[in-house]
């Protein structure tokens, strides 16, 4: 399991990026189990409360049991419970089956799943008034 500690904030390589340090970037890379979601959710439950727009990003997400599928959602709802927003990027195979067998991110609008980093960014954009 690779995991992001924290949330990286997400920034404009080409300019100053006056929405950068509003916005969180949660990257879930490669595999996730019962006992990795527990590490997951201890680690990163903090991080997620303090930005108001929220990236979830799945690109590189190899596998998720329904186990961490859950503790997704529940980060998902601590970051909704605080107000700020959720965007959901890259999400394909067995942990979108996951996820949407167990529904965890109905809390998510339709229109805030996007395929990668450019599409979060236009839509952090626009959630945070820019």
């Amino acid at each position: 399991m690779a995991l992001t500690l924290g949330l990286s904030v997400v920034a404009d390589l080409d300019a100053a990026d006056p929405f950068a340090a509003r916005t969180g970037l949660l990257s879930l890379r490669g595999i996730y189990t019962a006992a990795s979601s527990i590490k997951l959710f201890n680690t990163i439950n903090a991080d997620v409360a303090e930005h108001e727009v929220v990236i979830f990003d799945f690109t590189d997400t190899r596998y998720m049991d329904d186990s961490a599928a859950y503790m997704v959602g529940q980060l998902v709802d601590v970051a909704l419970d605080s107000g700020a927003k959720c965007i959901v990027m890259g999400i394909k195979g067995s942990q979108a089956t996951s996820i949407k067998e167990l529904n965890v991110l109905r809390g998510v609008p339709a229109d805030h799943f996007v395929a990668d980093l450019d599409e979060a960014r236009v839509i952090a954009h626009r959630l945070l008034g820019g």
